[in-house]
């Protein structure tokens, strides 16, 4: 999981530390994100659909993967590690529109985000763990990411005593291992006073190739986001999206490999979907509620044959994105 007939525009943002990157259309101004009230989700017909998880149980799955000390969610039961992304920048959001929204706790994983700077990124010499080149068109509305997908690179984040510091500041200290940043950015990542080394980053070629077996699922679907928020057309990529839902699962290349079913790519088809206004292909919904496990979380991968006999215990990113995929308004993409 951490593992075209498409104009492939290499891009990228950028910014300056303390500011707010091009092309974010609401990074600058996040009166959501930085604390202030919105309005009850009362489920409308968008947020209603008849088959959904038990989300009383999803919630006590996540509080029971939040460590109050460090403001953040454990990748998965009894682990000992944090990712501030793709992890604890997806379950803030998962937080703000569950049926009963806990606010207070989506804000100190947000705030402890901030306190976190990412030092070395070639993208952006200098940003906060809120800000991810990867995921960001399903947290934060009208965000871009480069046109181009990347290979993946984990690095420690610095941890700052304030949200308001700078890396380097008086106080900064690397956190254990068991804290990480994954993240996807164009240029290499630079070594810093946390991290030794260059982290270089690799272009995810033949990833909206069409057909049941090929292609990134995810990855078409994080880029059909990027280009509605872009205005560039979508078409192309949501038919390679859709045809890899074979009525069991979404059958691409990681799936030929593994030999299994991811289980949050099935949540980007229904949040693509949705946000396209597009048809919801049959079984989706039932397959995301047959995911719950019996601790109330999302199951990550699942048999080929459509079981759940794999993966028991589910894990943050999962259980997020099928929160988001059934309760995050389109109008907050």
């Amino acid at each position: 999981m951490r593992s075209i007939a498409l104009l492939v525009i290499v891009g990228g943002i950028g910014c300056s530390s303390g500011g707010a990157p091009s092309g974010y259309a609401d990074l600058a101004a996040r009166a959501r994100d930085l604390g202030e009230a919105r309005p009850d989700l009362a489920p409308t017909a968008d947020l209603a659909p008849s088959i959904e998880p038990d989300w009383d149980r999803i919630t006590a799955y996540l509080d029971l993967l939040y460590n109050p000390n460090l403001a953040l969610l454990r990748e998965y039961p009894a682990a000992n590690t944090y990712y501030t992304s793709d992890d604890n920048a997806l379950a803030a959001r998962a937080y703000e529109y569950l049926p009963t929204p806990n606010l207070p706790r989506r804000d100190a994983i947000l705030g402890a985000l901030r306190s976190y700077k990412i030092c070395g990124c070639g993208d952006i010499a200098e940003h906060d763990a809120v800000l991810n080149h990867h995921i960001d068109p399903v947290t934060t509305r009208g965000a871009q990411i480069p046109l181009t997908p990347r290979s993946a690179c984990n690095r420690t984040p610095e941890s700052e005593s304030r949200p308001t510091a700078s890396c380097g500041s008086s106080g900064s200290s690397c956190p254990s291992s068991r804290v990480g940043h994954r993240d996807h950015p164009s240029g290499d990542w630079l070594g810093d006073d946390c991290n030794f080394g260059i982290c270089g980053t690799t272009t995810q070629s033949g990833f909206a190739a069409s057909g049941p077996g090929k292609g990134s699922a995810d990855l078409i679907a994080l880029q059909i986001l990027n280009l509605r928020n872009r205005g560039m057309p979508t078409d192309t990529l949501w038919q390679s999206l859709l045809g890899k839902w074979d009525g069991k699962g979404v059958y691409d290349q990681a799936a030929v490999n593994d030999h299994a079913y991811t289980t949050y790519k099935v949540a980007l088809l229904k949040l693509c979907a949705r946000v396209l206004s597009k048809p919801l292909p049959m079984g989706v919904d039932e397959k995301l509620q047959a995911a719950q496990g019996a601790n109330g979380g999302i199951r990550t991968s699942y048999a080929l044959d459509g079981n759940f006999t794999l993966d028991q215990l589910g894990n943050a990113v999962t259980t997020s994105y099928v929160v988001l995929a059934f309760r995050k308004p389109v109008s907050d993409f």
